[in-house]
């Protein structure tokens, strides 16, 4: 009974993280970086899935409507992988460009700088949220094995 109340709060903090991710997410310039399109791809499938299939998970442990354990461990796993490689991939490829921004700083006007930090720091902020979703679904699926 109360392992069914922590799977929805867990839930719930982590569909709250990955609608986060998704409003920062439309609120940067997605324009900007056009020749990213993958990583765009990437984004916003990690989070249109973990928005709805969390929400359907909620919807069965409220209705007391329980899934079949493989069937709710499988949806986990896959979105414990979507998740952390998402947040992963994201945080690594804006390290790696903060450093290389450092080199071209003296090239650019202040105005463009901005923007260029303004854009880093939200999409290494998607990747820290999507990172943390993808822990709290961990977290998830080893009170679901136990």
């Amino acid at each position: 009974m109360i392992k069914r109340y922590v799977s929805i709060v867990l839930k719930l903090f982590g569909l709250g993280m990955v609608i986060g991710a998704g409003g920062l997410w439309a609120g940067a310039a997605v324009k900007t970086r056009s020749k990213y399109r993958d990583e765009q791809t990437l984004v916003g499938g990690a989070i249109w899935s973990q928005t709805i299939i969390p929400i359907g998970f909620m919807i069965s442990k409220i209705a007391k409507e329980e899934l079949d354990k493989f069937v709710q461990a499988y949806f986990l796993v896959s979105g414990v992988i979507i998740l952390v490689s998402t947040g992963a991939f994201l945080i690594y490829g804006e390290c790696k460009t903060m450093k290389t921004r450092v080199r071209r700083e003296i090239e650019l006007s202040i105005t463009q700088l901005r923007v260029i930090e303004t854009y880093d720091r939200i999409y290494l902020s998607i990747g820290i949220l999507c990172l943390l979703a993808g822990l709290l679904a961990l977290a998830d699926l080893v009170i679901l094995l136990c």
